[in-house]
């Protein structure tokens, strides 16, 4: 999916008392992955992984965002990505949204779309022209909420897979 960003991106709106802020860097990582398996269900993001999204020479500290609820509790995550040397090879200017989810108690309150406006804002800060993400079929939640933000299919994966 992609969404230019020449065209105005909304202002997010989070509730009273929730705070927009970037990752703390590594002593923030366990929380950070808490969160990111709670948001999925799963145990995908690890320790290891996490900490090498924040050592990648590409990463930018301000394209790690996260939603701290009034309690101190992190609710929601966006993480985005300018792809430097993809860009300079194709000659684009896109950034992408990487990882977004929100906290299983947040859900359904539509942080996921303002986390999403967030992160285009702080792509479009960067001088983005162009935001770009990634979603399965089956994700129709997301989709909705992509879509909600201004975002069109650009193309289809098929995906084939035999169990072993």
């Amino acid at each position: 999916m992609a969404r230019s960003l020449a065209e105005a991106v909304p202002a997010p709106q989070f509730p009273a008392g929730f705070t927009l802020r970037p990752v703390a860097g590594e002593n923030e990582v366990e929380a950070v992955v808490a969160l990111h398996q709670d948001a999925f269900g799963t145990r995908n993001m690890t320790r290891d992984g996490r900490l090498s999204i924040l050592r990648n020479p590409e990463y930018v500290p301000e394209l790690d965002l996260l939603l701290v609820a009034p309690d101190g509790t992190l609710a929601a995550f966006c993480y985005c990505t300018i792809p430097k040397e993809a860009n300079a090879q194709s000659g684009r200017n896109e950034g992408e949204i990487a990882i977004i989810g929100t906290g299983k108690a947040y859900q359904n309150r539509g942080l996921g779309r303002a986390m999403v406006l967030a992160g285009l804002q702080s792509l479009k800060q960067f001088g983005i022209e162009t935001a770009t993400l990634g979603t399965s079929s089956e994700n129709v939640k997301a989709q909705a909420v992509f879509a909600a933000a201004g975002f069109h299919i650009v193309y289809k994966t098929l995906w084939y897979s035999k169990s072993v």
